[in-house]
């Protein structure tokens, strides 16, 4: 079936859809630092860009989207809090 299951959409899915974004936000903040050479954990997604606070860095995140592409996705990435959601 290719549905999108309508309104049960996003709550059939969240946690799906929360897994594939924090994969995704790990491998982009670890290809933004093995381009700068610093530790990952040091590493933000601040609205469309990486940002090293400590080198006061940043870049696009458009900028290593195909090197996160080549990184393996973990398979258990921290979640973000929902408390911290924008949107």
């Amino acid at each position: 079936s290719m549905g999108s299951g309508g309104s049960q959409g996003v709550r059939r899915w969240n946690d799906h859809l929360r897994k594939g974004a924090a994969q995704a936000r790990v491998m982009l903040t670890q290809a933004g630092a093995n381009r700068w050479k610093v530790d990952p954990a040091g590493v933000t997604i601040e609205r469309g860009y990486l940002v090293h606070a400590e080198t006061k860095r940043s870049m696009r995140i458009g900028d290593v989207a195909a090197e996160a592409a080549k990184l393996t996705p973990p398979d258990n990435p921290p979640l973000r809090d929902p408390s911290t959601r924008r949107y």
